[in-house]
């Protein structure tokens, strides 16, 4: 008896490829768009898009970590929520960070 073949291509490769694409390119796309290498400056509507584009990308780079996790820690050992958990932990302490790195650069500032 012979399993299913495996796809050639899954759709955890297209959307990390995808994501990794569209974070990459906001990121260009705001570097070079607000260079002084070719003249031009930065309009609102090219930073909105640099920042959609990047957003986009985040998010389904996020969402493929979330479903799926990562390929040598994860195997079948961590769930979804165990992983989005993990995150939410995570976020709290960085906007922790955050907040106390603005305070002390708000106090240093004044």
């Amino acid at each position: 008896m012979e399993g299913e073949p495996q796809p050639v291509i899954s759709w955890k490769s297209v959307i990390g490829f995808v994501g990794w694409l569209l974070l990459l390119a906001g990121a260009f796309l705001i570097v070079l768009g607000c260079s002084s290498l070719i003249g031009s400056s930065c309009s609102p509507r090219l930073v909105i898009r640099s920042l959609a584009a990047t957003g986009t990308g985040a998010f389904l780079l996020l969402a493929r970590w979330v479903v799926w996790g990562d390929e040598e820690e994860s195997r079948g050992r961590s769930s979804p929520k165990s992983r989005l958990k993990q995150l939410l932990r995570t976020a709290v302490t960085y906007a922790i960070l955050g907040i106390l790195l603005a305070v002390f650069l708000a106090i240093g500032f004044v």
